[in-house]
């Protein structure tokens, strides 16, 4: 038995994890490993960071090089202290041997009270680290954004999906408490593994004020470099095989020959980019859809017309959330989370993943009707804003901090001041709603706030 499952059962058993003797592990230090992600992931973890770091946690960050840290000048006066960590894509028992193996000498430097692992990856190689700890483990959370991309392959999808729940399903049993960010994906995962073990669900949020401070449109275009005169349909993705932008193209194909006067955008990058690419030439393309790497997403928004999102699965994607805050449609694959807040008819619309022609009717309803677009668009806002909203998610993880490190009464937060949304984080193999607390997080000014900096190699073999 390693220390973490260790320290799980003292727990279980009403007692607190003790100290290790003589170090005086710090009570307000959170270790967050993450691996090389980027858009959505990226943004929910630095967001996070800082708004914890406001309630008084000093959030630590390990990660690969390949992870983006914006300057102070570009993050509101917080930057964390960051520890580069080899944590590569995929799976490699070598390599992941050696992440881990830095990350538990990193554990034991930094002494976190609490350790948050990010994603599947990161969850595997922490489990790893924790074992070269001995008896020496903090707290564990660990929070699953999405499904494994194995789940979308054709053919041996299923298969390999079962296989991945359940190793999933014994990670996740390691640790002291599971985040999933919408119950979509909870029931996704119980799908894959019946056994899967009990979640706490905290939907995805983003600033309240996202919205606001747009470019106009014209502007956006020009920065991006597109044509004028023309409908924009834009899609704010990772180039990744679960992402169905395949099925996107096909989608483009169908509606450029029955209106030839629309243009898509495609902003991110991945590791399908050439074959998008290839096969957007090969649908004669090339001056219908724009790739355009990664770009910012308020650019994108105010650049577009509507917002696609062709995934085969998600967990919850902040890129519907941003659409719909900055008053842009939505057309959406029904998976995962998306419908909890893309809901049909209501807050846009949804089409049936892997149907290229249901999603190109879709997408040619909603440019054809841009006064329905709007009434979805704003009571899509409206729901965003009462339940997706950033500081109820950073108040409802530092719940999670609170009740496992006995700490409650730390960052108390004023609800009657800031926010205003409603409803509480649910399990994820119950029947509750995915509703935020309607929690707001204190200004900058708030008392015990740190301001770390600097990005460290982790030492190690």
């Amino acid at each position: 038995m390693n220390g973490n499952r260790l320290t799980r059962a003292a727990r279980k058993a009403g007692q607190q994890p003790s100290a290790a003797p003589g170090t005086g592990w710090p009570s307000r230090t959170v270790l967050h490993v993450c691996g090389p992600a980027a858009g959505g992931i990226r943004t929910h973890v630095l967001a996070l960071l800082q708004g914890l770091n406001h309630l008084g946690y000093e959030p630590l960050l390990a990660c690969p090089p390949s992870f983006q840290v914006p300057e102070r000048r570009d993050s509101g006066g917080f930057v964390p202290r960051v520890y580069r960590v080899p944590l590569g894509g995929g799976f490699s028992y070598l390599a992941d041997g050696r992440a881990a193996s830095r990350l538990a000498r990193l554990i034991m430097e930094t002494r976190p009270a609490l350790l948050h692992l990010h994603g599947l990856k990161a969850g595997a190689v922490g489990h790893r680290a924790l074992g070269i700890t001995g008896g020496r483990a903090p707290a564990t959370v660990l929070t699953v954004h999405g499904l494994p991309a194995c789940t979308g392959y054709r053919g041996l999808g299923p298969l390999l999906g079962r296989l991945a729940g359940e190793a999933a399903g014994r990670l996740a049993a390691s640790f002291d408490r599971v985040i999933m960010v919408s119950q979509g994906l909870a029931a996704d995962w119980s799908a894959l593994n019946p056994d899967f073990p009990p979640t706490l669900v905290i939907p995805n949020g983003i600033d309240p004020a996202f919205g606001e401070g747009l470019p106009g449109k014209e502007d956006a275009r020009s920065a991006l470099d597109l044509p004028r005169g023309f409908p924009v349909v834009a899609v704010l993705s990772r180039l990744a095989v679960q992402k169905g932008l395949f099925d996107l193209l096909e989608a483009a194909a169908l509606v450029h020959r029955l209106k030839p006067g629309i243009r898509f955008l495609l902003a991110g990058e991945g590791p399908e980019a050439g074959k998008l690419e290839r096969r957007c030439a090969g649908l004669g393309l090339d001056d219908v859809v724009f790739f355009k790497g990664y770009q910012p997403s308020k650019l994108v928004l105010a650049a577009a017309d509507l917002l696609v999102l062709p995934s085969h699965s998600e967990g919850l994607p902040l890129a519907a959330l941003e659409a719909l805050a900055a008053g842009v449609p939505v057309v959406a694959s029904a998976v995962g989370g998306i419908p909890e807040v893309i809901r049909h008819r209501e807050t846009g619309w949804l089409v049936a993943p892997r149907k290229p022609g249901e999603l190109a009717e879709a997408v040619l309803e909603a440019l054809s009707n841009r006064e329905e677009g709007a009434r979805r668009s704003e009571a899509g806002r409206q729901l965003v804003k009462r339940l997706y909203n950033l500081p109820s998610m950073i108040a409802a993880t530092a719940g999670i901090y609170g009740a496992l490190l006995g700490d409650r009464g730390l960052g108390t937060i004023d609800a009657g001041t800031l926010g205003d949304g409603d409803g509480g984080t649910g399990t994820g193999n119950g029947d509750s709603d995915a509703r935020s607390p309607g929690i707001g997080v204190p200004g900058a000014g708030t008392p015990g706030k740190k301001e770390a900096d600097g990005d460290q190699e982790a030492d190690g073999d």
